[in-house]
């Protein structure tokens, strides 16, 4: 699934450094294997809540065969899956 949905109208960014315009949750960086079911996490600008246990994955990246972790996340009513290795860091709303 895409990644960047666009039909979504809500803007969350992290407060992570930078000027950025739109409103601002205060959020940690988390490591994606330490993801779990119920957190928060801000993605490409967007808040979404994680609603599965993430687990181990095969996806391609690049063109290459990558072991990894998937986690199903939604927003809205939009349900996706973003693939990371576990230690891509994603940021947790606490």
């Amino acid at each position: 699934m895409n990644e960047f949905p666009t039909n979504h109208p809500e803007n969350v960014y992290p407060d992570i450094g930078g000027w950025i315009s739109g409103p601002m949750l205060d959020s940690e960086p988390v490591p994606a294997g330490q993801v779990r079911r119920g957190d928060r996490i801000i993605y490409g600008g967007r808040l979404f809540e994680v609603t599965a246990e993430p687990v181990g994955a095969w996806y391609h990246e690049d063109g290459q065969l990558v072991s990894g972790v998937a986690i199903i996340a939604a927003s809205g009513s939009a349900v996706w899956t973003l693939y990371r290795q576990p230690d891509d860091i994603l940021h947790r709303v606490p």
